[in-house]
């Protein structure tokens, strides 16, 4: 049993390394209602890997991320916890990510052509290259 955990988490440590790898190795997106796509807000901001699903939201700036600790959660976290509408609602739970010594959050999506990324990281200016 003490061995099976032990692989679990060198398997976990060894998926977490390759999403910071590829999140930090693509463009990421991130549009905007209005201002200048290209200008960061200080703190917590949202990017995607689809240049498409950014354009969503409005114009459209092009980033690269360096994220180091990224909490990587599934499509129901997500939604419940870290989507913008989830943050307001409970704003706590930045706290708690930061507490826990995560810079980031990470959802990774199948899609049809490959992986999507959305990610949330805690401080714009600090985890963007």
């Amino acid at each position: 049993m003490k061995l099976l955990l032990e692989n679990w988490r060198e398997y976990i440590k060894e998926d977490v390394g390759s999403i910071v790898s590829n999140v930090n190795n693509i463009p990421m997106y991130r549009g905007t209602r209005s201002g200048d796509p290209n200008v960061l807000p200080s703190g917590p901001a949202y990017f995607i890997s689809s240049e498409m699903y950014a354009r969503t939201y409005g114009d459209v700036g092009e980033f690269r991320l360096n994220i180091q600790n990224p909490k990587v959660v599934d499509r129901e976290t997500w939604l419940n916890t870290y989507d913008t509408i989830a943050l307001r609602m409970n704003p706590t739970a930045l706290d708690d990510l930061e507490q826990e010594g995560y810079d980031s959050v990470v959802m990774e999506t199948d899609t049809a052509i490959g992986p999507m990324y959305t990610v949330m990281v805690l401080d714009a200016e600090r985890s963007v290259k």
